[in-house]
């Protein structure tokens, strides 16, 4: 590879999957990505990994949940934030819980996850930062759960 780094968007798979995804931003786009994991019921490539963790860091930081690397501009990103405000609530919850049960999957399950297991080959502290990357992008969409549809009526 010839990018390779902690972030969502620091590896040649992740960064050729936003400059395609630039040239027509949308949630579909998004979810594409997450689907290509969700549907995938055996191993998974580091390709589909990497593509997933970068879109949903791209939609947390839609949801202004997050502020990692800007790999879009504010037009690309004002595109995806009416996007989201025109939505229900059910298919904003569901995208949300998709991101975050592609995570689960791509970033964290050691039997399938191609990604997983080249990090946790790269070494205990190279595996350990990445890991810590990840509980904080999941913890970010959490954060939309909590934020819009886990808020106690009075």
């Amino acid at each position: 590879m010839g990018i390779w780094g902690l972030g969502a968007f620091e590896n040649d798979d992740a960064a050729d999957w936003v400059a395609e995804f630039r040239g027509s931003p949308t949630l579909q786009q998004l979810d594409d990505a997450f689907e290509a994991v969700l549907a995938q019921g055996g191993y998974l490539e580091i390709p589909e990994c990497a593509s997933a963790v970068a879109a949903a860091s791209l939609l947390a930081q839609a949801l202004e949940l997050a502020k990692d690397e800007e790999v879009l501009d504010q037009d690309e990103m004002q595109a995806l934030r009416v996007e989201l405000a025109n939505m229900s609530l059910e298919a904003l919850q569901d995208l949300v819980r998709r991101a975050e049960r592609t995570l689960s999957v791509a970033a964290t399950d050691r039997d399938r996850s191609e990604l997983f297991q080249v990090w946790h080959d790269e070494g205990e502290d190279g595996a350990a930062a990445w890991t810590a990357n990840i509980e904080k992008l999941a913890a970010d969409l959490r954060r939309a759960t909590d934020r819009w549809w886990n808020t106690p009526q009075a």
